[in-house]
């Protein structure tokens, strides 16, 4: 037990004396106010756009809504259902429904809502599903319940489809922006010269002087917290948390490392080409899903392309 802290408790000091270095300091201000700042950025985009998306929708479906129930007023039921049947049949139409009081469906062209939805008068956010959709499809919507008189229902809505692209959106520039500080950071900073140097030849680094294995726990934490960052991200996007929850992306991401030019034997790489890897990948992906192909195929594929590439970089090694 001795021996393990006479070994352990002059590294930690060593490791607290590089957080203390001014340039680890300065290197984590840069990246915290460039983070702050682009997420706030971001967060502002998100919320005006938003908030203009559902105001749109609102003034739409209230005009919609307006004229509806000036047509029941003049031509009674009857000429409501026509009319809601008319558009109901339009491409990219409004979403439609007319009922009784008691949820009898007249006409319209919604064949599942959320529970409850048409009790409640009034704006509701809610899953829904058209006539003509496949069995077991869900899309979001904002709509509106309307109670006629002698008991009718009427209910417009407009699919949220175009904010979930707002999402998305914002998403990607949010994982653009992370990437754009990390490549700044590696190219820009005395630390980021350092880890690149301390990867291509260690040893040599340790000779120079350079703390070469507090660099490397430095280079685990922030590892740990960006994947922190990317689980909390995606179990945001599937609404769901669970451990095996990215386990078929685990060799997607070493594809994409891979392809960008870094060799899992360590010594060759950068952020930038693992970047241009995980285009490339996405790109083979989008062509996979064009072809249907099934998750066992996909995974044959990446780890193919792992095992072609690694074993070329050995050949390469050899060569030089």
């Amino acid at each position: 037990m001795q021996a393990v802290r006479s070994w352990v408790w002059p590294r930690l000091n060593a490791l607290g004396k590089l957080f203390h270095t001014t340039l680890f300091k300065l290197t984590l201000v840069y990246l915290t106010i460039f983070a702050v700042f682009a997420a706030c950025l971001l967060g502002y985009f998100a919320w005006n756009t938003r908030r203009l998306i559902t105001e749109q929708i609102t003034r739409t479906v209230d005009a919609e809504i307006t004229g509806l129930s000036e047509q029941y007023n003049q031509g009674g039921i009857q000429r409501l259902v026509f009319i809601i049947d008319s558009r109901a049949r339009r491409p990219g139409s409004s979403l439609y429904l007319v009922t009784t009081f008691s949820g009898d469906g007249l006409a319209g062209n919604v064949g599942l809502l959320g529970e409850g939805v048409l009790e409640h008068v009034g704006w509701t956010e809610t899953v829904y599903r058209r006539l003509d959709d496949p069995e077991g499809s869900e899309h979001h919507a904002l709509v509106r319940v309307f109670q006629l008189p002698s008991g009718f229902r009427l209910l417009v809505g407009r699919d949220l489809e175009e904010r979930e692209r707002l999402y998305d959106i914002i998403l990607a520039a949010g994982q653009w922006s992370i990437a754009v500080v990390i490549v700044l950071g590696l190219r820009s900073s005395g630390f980021g010269r350092m880890l690149y140097a301390v990867g291509d030849n260690p040893v040599a680094c340790r000779l120079a002087g350079v703390r070469v294995w507090q660099g490397q726990i430095a280079v685990y934490a922030v590892c740990g917290l960006l994947s922190a960052l990317a689980g909390i991200l995606l179990a945001g996007v599937n609404n769901a948390a669970d451990l095996a929850l990215a386990n078929d992306l685990l060799l997607p991401c070493i594809a994409a490392v891979v392809i960008g030019g870094t060799s899992i034997f360590g010594g060759i790489g950068g952020y930038v080409g693992s970047a241009v890897g995980a285009l490339i990948l996405t790109v083979l992906d989008n062509l996979l899903t064009l072809t249907n192909s099934s998750q066992a195929v996909r995974q044959i594929i990446y780890g193919s392309i792992i095992l072609l590439l690694a074993w070329l970089y050995v050949r390469l090694s050899e060569a030089a």
